[in-house]
C-alpha cells in the first residue's frame, strides 16, 4: 500500500522535527543526571578537615556507646561521634567525615540503654551507672564551656573534661 505524500509542508517539518527534539532532550537529561552523580566534592559550603581524638575524664576514658557532639558555632551544622571503649571518637557531619572548619561548641551525650519504644531522652535512669560520674553540665555543647576549633587537614582532639 501506498502512503499518498503530505500536502501540507509544514506537517513534514514537524515530523522530521520530533525525533531530533526527542534525542535532544534524551541528551540533556542524561548529560545533567550524570554531572549530578558525579560531584565529588563536599556538600558543605566551605573547607573541611577531619577529627579524631580521645575523651577523657580525670584522666579515664569517657564510658563508651557515649558521643561526642560538637555544633558549629557559626552555621548550627552538627558534627558527632560515639565514644569507644578506650575513649576514641572519630568525628563526621552529614554522615561523612569531612567537618566544616571553623569554631565548635562541645558536649558529651552519655549513652542511653532506654528500651525500645521510650521517648529516648536521656534521664539518670536511662543511662548507664557509668555515666553518672560526668557532670550534667558536659552533656550539651550550649553548657558545657568546652570549644574546638577544626582547621583543614586531620584534627587531633584530646577532650580531657574537669570538674
Amino acid at each position: 500500500m501506498l502512503i499518498p505524500p503530505l500536502s501540507n509542508p509544514s506537517m513534514k517539518i514537524i515530523m522530521l522535527r520530533a525525533p531530533y527534539e526527542r534525542c535532544l532532550l534524551m541528551t540533556v537529561a542524561c548529560s545533567l543526571l550524570l554531572a549530578a552523580g558525579c560531584n565529588s566534592g563536599s556538600a558543605l559550603d566551605g573547607e573541611t578537615g577531619t577529627v579524631q581524638g580521645k575523651a577523657t575524664y580525670k584522666g579515664q576514658p569517657v564510658p563508651a556507646g557515649a558521643s561526642v557532639v560538637m555544633i558549629h558555632k557559626a552555621k548550627g551544622y552538627p558534627a558527632s561521634g560515639v565514644i569507644g571503649g578506650d575513649g576514641s571518637f572519630t568525628l563526621q557531619m552529614r554522615g561523612e567525615p569531612d567537618i566544616l572548619v571553623g569554631e565548635y561548641a562541645v558536649g558529651i551525650s552519655p549513652p542511653a540503654t532506654a528500651a525500645a519504644g521510650d521517648d529516648m531522652a536521656v534521664t539518670a535512669d536511662s543511662s548507664s551507672s557509668a555515666w553518672t560520674a560526668v557532670p550534667v553540665k558536659y552533656q550539651t555543647p550550649e553548657t558545657s564551656g568546652v570549644a574546638f576549633t577544626v582547621a583543614v587537614g586531620s584534627n587531633d582532639f584530646q577532650l580531657d573534661l574537669k570538674e
